[in-house]
């Protein structure tokens, strides 16, 4: 074992150098072209990986948009949905109103003829009752009291003088 002025021995320095050109080419000759490879297809990989991501990213936000697109028109829909439905609701309203109306101002219109044809007909039974009591009455009156010309002729005043 030689050494240096250092304390280097030159033989192992001499082998440690030899071991380390011999590491480098076998290293260049046989791992290397296989790891950068390696290296080269992970990158390579990796682009794909982030263009995909990229492009996922960009189909993403596309979607959103339309979803939010398809959503404004549903309600922009929704909203003319409920306004025609409303109009339709008062136009209804209005015309069950109105039907109601017509149909209440027929039944007034049918009870107040019917009173009218009612009070007629008992003011006519009215009448004649008291026609037919009046004459009971007089006739029975003049018949105490005096002759039947006199009755005769009382009776026909009064009978003349009764509204029709």
């Amino acid at each position: 074992m030689e050494t240096g002025g250092l304390g280097i021995d030159l033989k192992l320095m001499l082998a440690q150098t030899i071991n380390f050109i011999l590491f480098v080419a076998l290293f260049a000759r046989f791992i290397a072209p296989s790891f950068f490879k390696f290296v080269k297809k992970q990158k390579k990989d990796e682009e794909e990986k982030l263009a995909i991501l990229a492009d996922l990213q960009k189909k993403d936000e596309e979607a959103s948009s339309q979803a939010d697109q398809v959503l404004k028109e549903a309600r922009l829909q929704a909203k003319i949905i409920v306004q025609e439905s409303e109009k339709t609701a008062k136009i209804s309203r209005e015309k069950t109103l109105e039907e109601a109306t017509v149909e209440a101002h027929e039944v007034r219109s049918k009870a107040t003829k019917q009173i009218e044809t009612e009070r007629d007909v008992m003011l006519g039974d009215l009448k004649s009752q008291i026609i037919k009591t009046s004459r009971q009455l007089i006739s029975q009156i003049l018949k105490d009291t005096m002759t039947k010309d006199n009755q005769k002729e009382i009776m026909e005043k009064a009978f003349k003088q009764l509204p029709k």
